[in-house]
Order: C-alpha cells, then sequence, then structure tokens
C-alpha cells in the first residue's frame, strides 16, 4: 500500500468533500472544514481518515464551541463530534489547527457520545508528519 505524503495530525482543520444525503443536492459532497480526529497511529496504517464536521449551524449538545480565530477560521463556529471517515482524496487544504484547549474538549465529547473512556494522554497530539 502506497502511503500519501502528508498526514495531518489529530486537531488539525482541514476543507474535505462530506457526503451528503440532501436529495435536493444529488448526493453531491459539501467542501466544508473538518477536524482530523484519527490518531498518528491510525493513519500509519490506513490511508482513511477520520474527521468532525465544523458548522456554523445551530448548536446541539455535545457541540464543542472552538476559538475559531486561532483555528484560522472565518467565523464562529463549533465542532460536532460524529466522526466521519473519509478517503485521502476528499481532503484538499490545510485551514489551521484547533487549540490544545479545544482539542481536550473534542476528546471528551467523542468520548461521552462514542461511550469509550478518554485516555490520560495522547502521544499523537500536535503532530504533523509530512
Amino acid at each position: 500500500m502506497t502511503r500519501r505524503s502528508t498526514v495531518y495530525a489529530p486537531g488539525a482543520i482541514v476543507v474535505v468533500d462530506f457526503p451528503t444525503y440532501d436529495p435536493a443536492l444529488a448526493g453531491a459532497p459539501k467542501r466544508r472544514p473538518a477536524v482530523v480526529v484519527s490518531s498518528d497511529t491510525f493513519m500509519s496504517f490506513d490511508d482513511d481518515v477520520v474527521v468532525c464536521p465544523v458548522t456554523t449551524g445551530t448548536i446541539r449538545a455535545f457541540d464543542v464551541k472552538i476559538d475559531w480565530r486561532n483555528a484560522g477560521l472565518p467565523r464562529p463556529c463549533v465542532v460536532r463530534p460524529k466522526p466521519t471517515t473519509l478517503p485521502p482524496r476528499a481532503l484538499h487544504a490545510l485551514v489551521g489547527a484547533l487549540t490544545p484547549h479545544d482539542l481536550d474538549n473534542l476528546r471528551a465529547a467523542l468520548s461521552l457520545v462514542l461511550g469509550v473512556p478518554q485516555p490520560p494522554d495522547d502521544p499523537d497530539a500536535g503532530q504533523t508528519r509530512t
């Protein structure tokens, strides 16, 4: 298996093509920002990337408010802790990154949503490989 040249670190904000289920869009993907939540370990074995969508929509339970300015985003938004796996061809550009505090909050929300305990420390946090 050929590895892609860029592996985004957990917390990286990237522009991706999300699949849509809106009949009005006829299944066309929607380009939007997302936060990488897959670990470097996962990405060293698999080309797919696990991401959570970033949205300016109505805030729902478990959504994580983020420091949008420091994250490189143009307006206030939240991260929705609903992970999706995407192929590398769906990732288009690096926008920025969550602050360590926001990434910790997202991990806590994912832990609640998925019902899995949060590990005490993540050795992958804040690393980007090229």
